[in-house]
């Protein structure tokens, strides 16, 4: 009787493995459900969605899995790998909308909180969340980018989406500042440090959306950050720039009615700003 047990056991590990390794074969999970994932090694994702190179970022395997939304209402889903079975572990995230053949990316993340490089409180797991319409399918990945070790995840949903978020403060540059002083980085490139204090009123910011122009004619947003905080390449010197930050919340709500612009003006370079190159990123 052991003996058959085992082997119906062994029969259905190996179906399960096998309908999780590609698009279309994903496993369909259900919310409140902890799932396990015992090696990535089905067909890697085509659709690059963190912006690494295959060069510097290999990925060869990735582990497949589904989500449909089967109710009359929007859900705010959450996929998560942030959990306390997989502390110390390494994950890599992706949702896609789409069909397998044309796949869009739609969500992702590496790692739920990475501070520096060795530093005892990162957290290398993933988490996560996204609007899901009613009768949509999101297919979710898991990629070999930081090894095939073992782990859980969950899924979970609401219909109680979270507050918006209020808007930012303390500008610096300051409002209307002038002289401002345009540093050159390692890769000659012009970098102004643009930063501001989070909302005190609202909900919780998961994302800043950056605008900048030289007016409003091209006025426009540029990008997005989880930090109070970005360089921007490219800098003129003597120009006037118009600013802007739009805090959202994990549904991609702000509160527009009342983002303030601000204006600086730029600073001609000195001998001291092109030979002292700082190293940026934006």
């Amino acid at each position: 009787m052991k003996k058959i047990t085992l082997g119906i056991v062994a029969l259905f590990a190996a179906f399960t493995l096998n309908a999780q390794t590609d698009c279309d074969n994903a496993e369909s999970v259900t919310p409140g459900t902890t799932y396990n994932v015992a090696s990535i090694n089905g067909a890697a994702p085509t659709t690059e969605c963190f912006g690494y190179s295959p060069e510097q970022h290999p990925v060869t395997a990735g582990v497949w899995y589904s989500y449909t939304v089967t109710g009359a209402d929007t859900e705010l889903v959450t996929v998560t790998t942030d959990l306390a079975a997989n502390v110390g572990k390494d994950t890599k995230l992706t949702v896609y909308t789409g069909t397998c053949d044309a796949l869009t990316c739609y969500a992702a993340n590496d790692d739920v909180n990475f501070i520096s490089q060795g530093n005892p409180d990162n957290n290398y797991l993933s988490t996560v969340q996204f609007l899901g319409a009613p009768g949509q399918t999101y297919t979710i990945v898991f990629d070999n980018g930081w090894g095939d070790a073992s782990f859980d995840f969950e899924v979970s949903t609401s219909t109680d989406f979270p507050e918006v978020p209020g808007n930012v403060s303390n500008p610096t540059p300051a409002d209307q500042a002038t002289d401002v002083v345009i540093t050159v980085n390692d890769q000659d490139q012009q970098v102004i440090n643009l930063s501001w204090d989070a909302p005190t009123t609202g909900g919780e910011v998961e994302s800043y959306t950056v605008f900048l122009g030289t007016s409003e004619d091209n006025f426009q947003a540029i990008g997005a950050t989880p930090n109070t905080s970005v360089n921007i390449t490219g800098m003129q010197e003597n120009t006037t720039y118009i600013w802007a930050i739009v805090p959202r919340n994990v549904t991609g709500t702000a509160d527009t009615s009342q983002v303030a612009i601000w204006s600086f003006t730029t600073a001609s370079l000195s001998v001291e700003n092109i030979t002292t190159k700082a190293f940026t990123h934006y």
